[in-house]
């Protein structure tokens, strides 16, 4: 059982008010759908959209985003909290490292999860000139502080987990 509490995704400079990761998550969700269903990849778009800040489900993410705003003063490292991993993370994990998953499932793991992992960067490589493999470094080997607890709040506040995988499977279908 996840400790409910208000997870922070933003919090206007002007006024403080604060938003939601909830409110984030389906917020670009929606507006990705409205993109991606221009093209036929609504659900793909879609689910970037849902999972790019799932890091932000922490009490880390929520500590730092607090001490930015409220002591911009303070010297905070935004290195600390790796709050775009967990997304592609969680993919990787449910649809792609099991082994049992069907190819087309553990292809959009890999495409949708590099987009949230990237999102606040370029597009990473999947093999890099030395024969490294960065994404697979990122959401597999990757210790991510939070991350059982994000997934764990994710699915019981967020989005329950048959829906999700619902949700997948129609992106899976595009």
């Amino acid at each position: 059982m996840v400790i409910l509490m208000k997870f922070i995704a933003h919090i206007r400079s002007t006024d403080y008010e604060e938003q939601t990761v909830k409110d984030h998550l389906f917020g670009v969700r929606e507006l990705a759908e409205s993109y991606g269903d221009k093209i036929g990849v609504k659900h793909i778009a879609g689910l970037a959209g849902l999972l790019h800040d799932l890091g932000k489900i922490s009490e880390n993410f929520n500590n730092y985003i607090k001490e930015a705003v409220y002591n911009p003063d303070t010297t905070i490292k935004r290195e600390r909290v790796d709050h775009s991993t967990a997304g592609g993370k969680l993919l990787y994990t449910m649809f792609h490292s099991n082994g049992k998953n069907n190819k087309f499932e553990q292809l959009l793991s890999e495409i949708v999860g590099n987009v949230i992992i990237s999102h606040h960067s370029y597009l990473h490589d999947f093999l890099s000139p030395n024969l490294e493999v960065p994404f697979l470094k990122r959401v597999k080997e990757k210790d991510i502080m939070d991350f059982t607890s994000s997934v764990e709040h994710f699915f019981e506040t967020i989005m329950d987990e048959t829906s999700f995988k619902l949700y997948v499977a129609k992106a899976v279908a595009e």
